[in-house]
């Protein structure tokens, strides 16, 4: 883990702000940005998901620099880590070191809200949006990614944030997506350069 800042939580999901609304249909994800780096020094950004029954946060990933820290408010979700799996309720939270191997999925009848906490923030929000931005706008695959060019693209310009594959090695999986942003680039390809922290 991390070394442990305290930074006081926020005082309420700010649902009437639009421009803190995100969304991946493809995925039966949609958050509520709480708290983003630029409120937090840097230290934290954090996000209120709701997911629907039957979706997921994608295949098994890691974040290469940033420890995860989930808080279940209702409903279910089952989380994967390393190949192992538990069932976390409502009070449940973990805590994820950097390139832990994990996801989440909601197998239970009813939707599911979390907190989630990235530390430090990096430039997560702007990762986000233009991940979702791309997927909404693109191809639809089951896990709600982009086209492998423009998730390359993407890559290209979050490498800290990325969600990397557990499989295969990291050290590959830059090497291949930094040869497809060549490609990725000169088909039209851009990430939104969206600075907001």
């Amino acid at each position: 883990m991390l070394g442990s800042v305290n930074v006081p939580p926020a005082a309420m999901p700010q649902c009437d702000d639009p421009s803190r609304l995100i969304a991946n249909p493809a995925v039966g994800m949609r958050g509520t940005i709480l708290r983003t780096g630029s409120e937090t020094n840097g230290e934290l950004f954090e996000v209120e998901f709701l997911v629907e029954p039957g979706d997921w946060t994608g295949p098994d990933h890691i974040h290469l620099r940033q420890e995860e820290r989930f808080e279940i408010v209702s409903g279910t979700l089952r989380l994967r880590v390393a190949g192992r799996e538990e069932l976390l309720t409502p009070g449940s939270t973990r805590v994820l070191s950097p390139s832990t191997s994990h996801n989440l999925r909601n197998d239970g009848p009813d939707e599911a809200r979390f907190l989630l906490q990235l530390r430090p923030a990096l430039r997560m929000e702007a990762y986000l949006r233009d991940l979702w931005r791309a997927a909404n706008a693109g191809s639809k695959r089951r896990w709600g990614a982009p086209s492998i060019l423009q998730l390359a693209v993407i890559q290209r310009e979050y490498p800290d944030e990325f969600f990397y594959l557990s499989l295969p090695p990291v050290r590959a999986l830059k090497a291949l997506l930094g040869a497809l942003a060549v490609l990725g680039r000169a088909r039209g390809y851009r990430a939104s350069r969206d600075q907001r922290h």
